[in-house]
């Protein structure tokens, strides 16, 4: 009942119940499953590209470098623009506005 005597043997020990013990390489409630592992990855790691998504590389930095530059670049002149806009809509005039006569 213990996968015969390859596999493993029985126990019969006092004030416990019988149960199997396993030789060397197997394993399981009968000694009837080989040892070892499943090389298979059953539930990969989820990713971007699971939905659908490739975003830039990170491999050399070149993406991400280029997202940063244009998130600094879009700050830096988002006030430039803002402030024109501003001013376009008070109707503001240079000081060296000199009106047609």
């Amino acid at each position: 009942f213990c996968g015969g005597s390859s596999h493993g043997v029985c126990s019969l020990k006092k004030n416990k119940a019988p149960s199997c013990e396993c030789h060397e390489k197997w394993t399981g409630p009968h000694c009837m499953n080989p040892e070892g592992y499943d090389d298979i990855i059953w539930e990969p790691r989820e990713t971007w590209g699971d939905l659908g998504f490739w975003g830039p590389s990170f491999g050399q930095g070149m993406g991400i470098g280029l997202i940063v530059c244009a998130l600094i670049g879009t700050l830096l002149a988002a006030p430039v623009v803002l402030k024109m806009g501003r001013r376009r809509m008070e109707g503001y005039r240079s000081v060296e506005y000199e009106p047609e006569v």
